[in-house]
């Protein structure tokens, strides 16, 4: 562990060989250490953890982050920015607070556009899973 910590860029490999209880993201080869068990790996360099448990290399096609305040720049900003460029096609962002839920799509120049937005009541729908429709009261209560 000794030879990972003082690393400058971290990767997927050095990520790995955490063998504690904390939960950790890297980002464009930055350690981030964040309360999320799902690793999501676009390249060597980025590791994010959406609220699910497991891994995946790759881009998926989707992605849904709740954002609490203390994670609410890294999710609207830096994580967006991420899933974006390596060309995620949905991006869910759940507000809780706000009971609210924005839907971002990827658009013809690579750009995220918003495809459905909701707050309080009404609903949201997918562009990818086509037929997907959340109904906020359902989330919320």
């Amino acid at each position: 562990m000794e030879d990972v910590v003082e690393r400058k860029a971290w990767t997927y490999e050095d990520y790995f060989k955490f063998d504690d209880d904390k939960r950790y993201e890297v980002m464009k080869g930055s350690l981030k250490v964040i309360p999320s068990p799902f690793d999501v790996i676009p390249s060597e360099d980025i590791v994010v953890q959406p609220d699910k448990e497991g891994s995946l290399f790759g881009t998926p096609n989707l992605i849904v982050e709740i954002v609490s305040p203390s994670t609410t720049r890294r999710d609207t900003v830096v994580k967006k920015e991420i899933y974006e460029n390596f060309g995620v096609k949905e991006y869910w962002i759940v507000y809780p607070d706000e009971k609210a839920i924005e839907v971002w799509v990827l658009g013809d120049k690579g750009k995220y556009e918003l495809y459905s937005f909701a707050e309080k009541e009404g609903k949201v729908k997918s562009k990818v899973l086509e037929g997907l429709e959340i109904d906020l009261k359902e989330v919320f209560g």
